[in-house]
């Protein structure tokens, strides 16, 4: 008998408890959703990336270029490995002119090297490899000094680099 009272009483909860709840199953919790406010709106999935700036314009523009120039060729006025092929047929203040018209223009800005091959003017020079690794060193040191960034500054001496066939005599090369 007594197993029988235990049924009647677990069949009469489970009514009592359908009665109450309605019969109804209960309520989901709403998903929750995390937002950021500062998120920017989804950019379209069409939407081509951003060009990059030109490299004139990473180094502050042609001031700043002009200040490098300046301060590289003062570099290589100080620099014996270098200075001394100079002054005869070409002065480091051309040399330096030449360079800043040259970078400009590969770099994206409005100028326009309009001077003779690079090869016809440096080949009096005579510059020898380790002259030239000398100009590359002035250089690098310019830009550390006016803070162009270490990015922007190989861009720079990639720019330069183009050159080193036309600058660096060939008969250096054999020795």
């Amino acid at each position: 008998m007594k197993l029988h009272t235990l049924a009647f009483l677990s069949i009469s909860g489970l009514t009592v408890l359908g009665i109450a709840c309605g019969g109804k199953t209960p309520p989901k919790e709403p998903a929750v959703v995390e937002a950021v406010a500062d998120a920017a709106p989804p950019e379209p999935a069409d939407a081509a990336p951003a060009e990059p700036k030109p490299l004139i314009e990473r180094i502050g523009g042609k001031d700043t270029l002009k200040g490098v120039l300046d301060t590289f060729g003062k570099n290589v006025a100080g620099d014996k490995r270098v200075s001394k092929a100079f002054g005869k047929t070409l002065k480091v203040e051309q040399f330096r002119d030449m360079l800043f018209d040259h970078i400009c223009e590969k770099s994206g800005g409005d100028c326009k090297y309009a001077g003779k091959p690079w090869k016809d003017v440096t080949k009096p020079l005579k510059i020898t490899e380790v002259q030239w690794d000398a100009l590359v060193e002035a250089l690098k040191s310019a830009m550390e000094e006016k803070k162009v960034g270490e990015t922007e500054a190989g861009d720079v001496i990639s720019t330069i680099g183009e050159l080193k066939d036309q600058i660096v005599d060939p008969a250096s090369k054999k020795k």
